[in-house]
């Protein structure tokens, strides 16, 4: 059904690169194990969040009978500072697209051996581009994102097992846990286009 199709492209919106970049952003965070928790405190405090002011949106709409962002704001805020939510949605629209360019395009360099700033290029002219220009709107790809999702929740899985059975820790030191080599500062050069050269 539509609905069933909508809910699927929204919570692949939602959740979509993040179950990809996430955990190296909180693996980043330098806490070593303490890394997991807190990023779920985080996501539980954000999702909290996210909640609530999806569901006041909702009921703004259903209370003004709006179909959108906009059309609730002009007549809850009138029409003059409507250009106001206009501009946050285009921006937010933007840097979604910027994302994903730079998720495909790190993915794809990963794959290829190419250089990551080609890899963007390529994968944003190859696939998104031809996308947006052929396209009238993205509601055909309602179907795929049914499909992605599933694709996003094998993935999870397969991170979560491969965390389980010490995959991580092993491959990837200094990760959900694991161990971080010292450096020594003095072997640095301090022009990076200069070798650098053990002592």
């Amino acid at each position: 059904s539509n609905d069933a199709l909508l809910t699927a492209s929204l919570v692949k919106t939602l959740v979509g690169g993040s179950a990809l970049t996430l955990p190296a952003c909180f693996s980043a965070m330098g806490i070593g194990e303490y890394s997991i928790p807190v990023g779920l405190l985080i996501l539980a405090g954000t999702a909290s969040i996210y909640s609530s002011t999806f569901g006041m949106l909702g009921k703004v709409c259903k209370a003004t009978k709006s179909t959108s962002f906009t059309e609730a704001w002009e007549k809850t805020m009138g029409k003059e500072s409507a250009w106001i939510v206009t501009t946050i949605l285009t921006s937010k629209t933007a840097l979604a697209c910027l994302a994903t360019c730079m998720i495909l395009g790190d993915t794809f360099a990963g794959i290829s051996g190419i250089p990551r700033t080609q890899a963007v290029t390529v994968v944003s002219s190859a696939t998104l581009l031809p996308l947006c220009c052929a396209l009238p709107d993205l509601t055909s790809l309602a179907p795929y994102s049914l499909a992605g999702l599933l694709c996003l929740v094998f993935t999870i899985i397969a991170m979560v097992v491969r965390k389980l059975d010490g995959s991580y820790d092993s491959s990837f030191p200094g990760m959900m846990g694991g161990t971080v080599a010292s450096v020594d500062a003095s072997h640095v050069s301090d022009d990076l286009s200069e070798p650098i050269t053990s002592a």
